[in-house]
C-alpha cells in the first residue's frame, strides 16, 4: 500500500489575521493502486521445458518455469509407482528445479509441482501447475542365444 500524502491547507481569512489566528485544515489523500500494482490471485506458473524421462538406475530431471507475475517459484519433487502427476509422495528436501536419482533398481516416476508466491496479490496468493510424469526406466532386457542359427535376439524394454 502507498504511503498518505498528507496535504494541509491553511486558510487565513483577513477577519482571522486581525484577531492573530491561523485557521488549518488537514487531511489524507489516499493514493489509488493502479491496475498492475495489485492483482486479484497469484497467476499460474508456466513450465517452459518440461522434465524428461531417464533410462537407467540414475540421472538427473529438470523443469525450466517462469512467474508471469513475477512472483518467487519453489518446486517439490514427488515419486509415484504410476504414471501419474498426482498421489505420489513427496521426495524430502527435493525442492530444486533439479533432482538427481541414482539406485533405482526398478522403474519409478517422477512429477515436479512448481508454485508461484506473490505477496501482491490481494486473494490467493499461491498458484500451482503440475509437470508432466517422467520415468527413471530400467530396461528388462531378454537374451536368447541360438547355437543353431547363430545368431543373438535381444528383446528391448518389457
Amino acid at each position: 500500500m502507498k504511503a498518505c500524502m498528507k496535504k494541509v491547507w491553511k486558510v487565513s481569512v483577513f477577519l482571522l489575521i486581525l484577531l492573530g489566528l491561523t485557521l488549518s485544515f488537514g487531511g489524507c489523500i489516499q493514493e489509488t493502486a493502479d491496475e498492475d500494482d495489485t492483482t486479484d490471485a497469484a497467476a499460474v506458473p508456466v513450465i517452459t521445458a518440461q522434465p524428461t524421462s531417464i533410462i537407467g538406475g540414475s540421472g538427473t530431471f529438470t523443469v525450466t518455469a517462469t512467474s508471469p507475475d513475477n512472483g518467487a517459484l519453489s518446486y517439490q519433487w514427488y515419486t509415484n509407482t504410476a504414471n501419474s502427476g498426482s498421489g505420489g509422495t513427496p521426495v524430502s528436501g527435493e525442492t530444486t528445479n533439479s533432482y538427481t536419482v541414482s539406485g533405482i533398481a526398478a522403474t519409478t516416476w517422477y512429477y515436479v509441482v512448481v508454485n508461484n508466491h506473490n505477496d501482491a496479490a490481494v486473494g490467493n496468493k499461491d498458484s500451482t501447475i503440475t509437470s508432466v510424469p517422467v520415468a527413471a526406466l530400467i530396461p528388462n532386457a531378454t537374451v536368447t542365444v541360438n547355437t543353431a542359427a547363430k545368431f543373438q535376439y535381444v528383446r528391448g524394454f518389457g
